[in-house]
């Protein structure tokens, strides 16, 4: 699973996986490791293994996150991609986010069409539409426990997103999340937030209850064997904070099985104030280098 054809890829806002495949002619496994401000460090893996005389794809994640030396969140994700033609995928996510105050497990559903088979049309244009469902289950002390009860919700994302190729070389997309909550979440969110001094991704906005999400973002092959992608996300909270990210990402295809990817994100959160002008939460921001490389096999 190697995106390797010149169609772009929804990075921040389906960083949890909705969309991950765009291919099934091929299988790869991925390394990355990412270090920033706060001694953050970040460990990912993320393999897709094509089903021999299926389109069908087995996709396995892990994400874990440090900081000032503790552990602050591990996400693992599996599920299935399947690729009934070249114009259409469905996919299939079961994932589980563990961190200090909640363990969120959820189910995503995604389906990813490329409109311009309908009008024979030479440039890319692909239609992302996702739907996930996350259960959070409080890792508090009884006390605070006792003070949640009954206040703790499911939580539901609505994902929609489109990319067009302007050119064969250069693209744009753009992608929309919004979230519906089973109860208020602002009360516990304003009880339990917890400040990730990092690049915003999908994990970490998922725990700290978002409200809205956007991205837009525009790639360049810049050669047969570079790509360069800028994007911009902003994620609303319900309680009213924004979180903002943007990312430079590099990939350089070594060989038909190395592919070298480097990746600088500036990640910013603004301050929280209460009705009486005090902060009740600090704004931070960060800056996180991410290297890692990907190999692919038949």
């Amino acid at each position: 699973m190697s995106i390797s054809a010149r169609v772009p890829y929804l990075g921040a806002a389906f960083a949890l996986g909705l969309f991950a495949s765009l291919s099934c002619a091929g299988s790869d496994v991925s390394l990355t490791y990412g270090g920033g401000s706060d001694r953050y460090q970040s460990y990912a893996f993320q393999a897709g293994v094509d089903v021999p005389k299926l389109p069908l794809q087995l996709d396995l994640d892990y994400y874990h996150i440090r900081t000032d030396g503790t552990e602050v969140l591990t996400q693992t994700g599996y599920g299935l991609t399947w690729k009934p033609t070249d114009w259409a995928l469905a996919n299939y996510r079961f994932v589980t986010i563990k961190e200090d105050t909640f363990e969120v497990t959820g189910n995503e559903y995604g389906a990813s069409l490329y409109l311009n088979h309908f009008w024979q049309g030479r440039l890319y244009t692909r239609l992302d539409i996702g739907l996930g469902d996350y259960e959070y289950e409080p890792d508090v002390r009884p006390i605070v426990a006792a003070l949640i009860a009954g206040r703790v919700p499911d939580q539901r994302r609505y994902s929609l997103g489109l990319s067009q190729n302007i050119t064969e070389d250069v693209y744009v997309y753009g992608a929309y999340d919004e979230y519906r909550y089973s109860t208020d979440p602002a009360f516990l969110a304003s009880l339990l937030i917890r400040r990730f001094r990092q690049a915003t991704n999908a994990a970490s906005t998922l725990v700290s209850f978002p409200d809205v999400g956007r991205t837009l973002g525009v790639g360049w092959y810049a050669t047969d064997k570079l790509t360069l992608d800028l994007s911009y996300a902003n994620t609303d909270t319900v309680i009213g904070q924004q979180q903002d990210s943007k990312r430079l990402n590099l990939s350089y295809r070594v060989n038909d099985e190395a592919t070298f990817n480097a990746a600088l994100t500036s990640a910013n959160s603004a301050a929280v104030t209460a009705p009486n002008g005090m902060t009740v939460i600090q704004a931070s921001d960060s800056t996180i280098l991410e290297i890692g490389i990907t190999y692919t096999f038949p």
